[in-house]
């Protein structure tokens, strides 16, 4: 199986690349289908950065 650069044109015919051309939340679904440990290791880090923020406000509200 081969690399295949995936490329589009833009309006005005010139080539963009498809990391240009894609909308985030595309470029997201690709990484989470070909790399399902990216997802599981950023909702680890996005509880931890919870936990993190509900621990300052415990802080901030009992002094």
């Amino acid at each position: 199986m081969g690399f295949k650069i995936i490329g589009n044109r833009g309006e005005d015919g010139e080539f963009i690349a498809s990391a240009d051309a894609w909308p985030p939340e595309k470029i997201a679904a690709l990484f989470d289908k070909f790399n399902p440990n990216r997802k599981l290791r950023l909702d680890r880090e996005k509880a931890a950065l919870d936990a993190l923020k509900e621990d300052n406000k415990k802080e901030d509200t009992a002094i």
